[in-house]
């Protein structure tokens, strides 16, 4: 899971900010789940809809994007393929195992 939780005061400026996005890029396109505020959207991407950055994150390589925010949605995720990810079958076997005894 990667969640940039960017904190603007840290931020030197605009090549500092520049820095952040490619190491945002870089986090994203290797996780299974980015949890992203619409806050850290913004401040990421200024000017940008929340959508726009979640599917771009996508597109990156991130799995799974979250985007959460105090305010109620007013958008929905555009359709993604799902998939189900299975543990192997285990054979069941013939008998049932010895009572364990103490």
């Amino acid at each position: 899971m990667f969640d940039p939780n960017v904190r603007p005061r840290l931020l030197a400026g605009p090549q500092a900010l520049a820095g952040l996005r490619e190491v945002v890029a870089e986090f994203a396109a290797g996780a299974h789940l980015v949890k992203l505020s619409a806050a850290d959207a913004e401040l990421l991407y200024p000017g940008e809809p929340v959508e726009s950055v979640a599917v771009y994150l996508r597109e990156l390589g991130a799995a799974t994007v979250v985007v959460t925010s105090a305010r109620p949605a007013r958008w929905s995720p555009p359709p993604m393929p799902i998939r189900y990810a299975y543990p192997p079958r285990r054979s069941t076997p013939s008998t049932p195992p010895a009572e364990v005894t103490r």
